[in-house]
């Protein structure tokens, strides 16, 4: 890369990430590398991306970086006070250590057997399906993904159910008749409104589909959503772009509104039966 061009991977990361409201998304810089590491916890396409990075500051002087990556990549986050090259560098710091993170994730079997089964609070819940299907998933990939503190509360009048464990917390809750997700972030702050989904069903298919690909990823079994991005948005969806970064899914199954990677890879997913879904993700596992 000695003549300063960059890889589609990289293109992805700056172009789909740190577009014109990435402030909507979260609330600094940290939090958008964190939430692109969400969506590919692959540590060896971390560390690829850091090392390109690197050389991208060393081929690259700063006000022709600059030029570069606000002009031709369409990065629209303004380092302040620390330079392009300082942040990129800061940057590159921080894929490592999420590489190196996930890495150290894998468990021996018998610790991972041995995780509690989430304790689920008991209250009046009319509108949150009681068939247990979404918490047993959730027992199942934090077990795999050998999260400890797992626990669900749903002890909210049916119109929230909130998981939580050591690695990953969710918050899923009606409002205007949608169901709205909130990704607790490693800083413990909520960041909400990351999905809305017009049913329950809808939301259950994307948080298993979200859980189980996290789960996969730290005990290297093969990457079911790369094949389903690479193809683009589902011809039988109708897709919409409502905001920088912000995709609306519409089909017969109902409406969705997700980021531009995860609203991709779940137009090929909306329409399809839970169980199905269930099936997939547990291919390969033995």
């Amino acid at each position: 890369m000695n003549d300063g061009s960059i890889s589609w991977d990289l293109q992805q990361f700056f172009g789909a990430y740190f577009h014109q409201d990435w402030d909507l998304e979260a609330d600094d810089w940290q939090g958008i590398v964190d939430d692109y590491v969400k969506d590919y916890r692959v540590a060896e396409l971390l560390r690829m991306l850091a090392e390109e990075i690197d050389t991208l500051r060393q081929v690259r002087a700063e006000p022709d970086l600059e030029q570069f990556l606000v002009y031709t990549v369409g990065v629209f986050y303004l380092p302040e006070p620390p330079t392009y090259t300082e942040w990129l560098g800061q940057i590159a710091d921080r894929l490592r250590e999420h590489a190196a993170m996930i890495d150290g994730r894998d468990l021996p079997a018998g610790e991972m057997e041995s995780t509690t089964r989430p304790k689920r609070s008991r209250g009046g819940n009319t509108r949150v399906p009681r068939d247990g299907r979404l918490a047993d998933n959730w027992t199942r990939w934090t077990t795999l993904l050998g999260s400890t503190g797992v626990s669900i509360d749903d002890d909210h009048d049916g119109d929230q159910i909130v998981f939580r464990s050591s690695d990953f917390s969710y918050r899923l809750h009606l409002d205007d008749g949608s169901w709205v997700l909130d990704e607790l972030d490693d800083r413990n702050q909520w960041r909400r409104a990351v999905g809305r989904f017009s049913t329950f069903e809808l939301a259950e298919k994307y948080l298993i589909w979200a859980w189980a690909s996290l789960a996969r990823s730290a005990v290297d079994a093969p990457n079911l959503g790369s094949s389903l991005y690479a193809q683009g948005f589902a011809a039988s969806v109708e897709t919409k772009q409502i905001s920088a970064g912000k995709y609306e899914l519409n089909s017969p199954a109902g409406s969705v509104v997700l980021p531009l990677v995860k609203a991709t890879i779940f137009s090929h997913l909306m329409d399809r039966q839970v169980k199905d879904i269930e099936l997939e993700v547990s291919s390969g596992l033995g």
